[in-house]
C-alpha cells in the first residue's frame, strides 16, 4: 500500500512541473532477486551461537526509485538519492545447524525451520558520472 502512495505520488509531481532542463532525471526500477543457499550464523548473548547451513532464500521483487541533477557548470558531474526496498524471505524449510539454538540445548543435526519475512530498504546517496557521448545541440 505504501508503495503505491509513493508510486502516486511521484506520478503526480511529474505530471503537474513545468517543462525543466535535460539535468534533472528520475527513475524507478524493478526486478527479480533470485536467491541463494547460504549459512546464516546467529549469536545470541543469552542462548550462544549457531550456525544454519544451506538456508534458502525465496525469489523476491526488488524495486526502487532514484532522483538527481547533474549539474550546469560541469555536466558530466552529478547527485542523486535511491530508495530500494527488497525483500528477500524465507520459507519454511529443514536445516542443519550447529551450535546453540536454545538454553541448554547446544548441538547439531536437523531442524526445522518456519517462515520469516524479511524486509531491507536502503537509501544512498550518490555521485554520479556521465561521458558526453552523444550530445545533442
Amino acid at each position: 500500500m505504501r508503495w503505491a502512495a509513493i508510486l502516486a505520488g511521484s506520478i503526480v509531481l511529474v505530471a503537474t512541473t513545468r517543462p525543466a532542463a535535460a539535468e534533472w532525471f528520475a527513475d524507478f526500477y524493478a526486478g527479480a532477486v533470485f536467491g541463494e543457499s547460504r549459512d546464516v550464523e546467529i549469536n545470541d548473548r543469552g542462548v550462544g551461537s549457531a550456525t544454519f547451513s544451506k538456508v534458502e532464500l525465496d525469489t523476491s521483487i526488488t524495486r526502487g526509485t532514484r532522483f538527481g541533477r547533474y549539474f550546469d557548470s560541469l555536466p558530466y558531474l552529478g547527485l542523486a538519492a535511491d530508495y530500494h526496498e527488497i525483500n528477500p524471505n524465507i520459507g519454511p524449510q529443514s536445516v542443519t545447524v550447529q551450535g546453540c539454538i536454545s538454553i541448554g540445548s547446544c548441538a547439531g543435526g536437523q531442524v526445522g525451520l518456519g517462515s520469516f519475512d524479511i524486509t531491507t530498504r536502503t537509501l544512498s546517496f550518490d555521485a554520479l558520472l556521465r561521458l558526453p557521448l552523444l550530445k545533442s545541440s
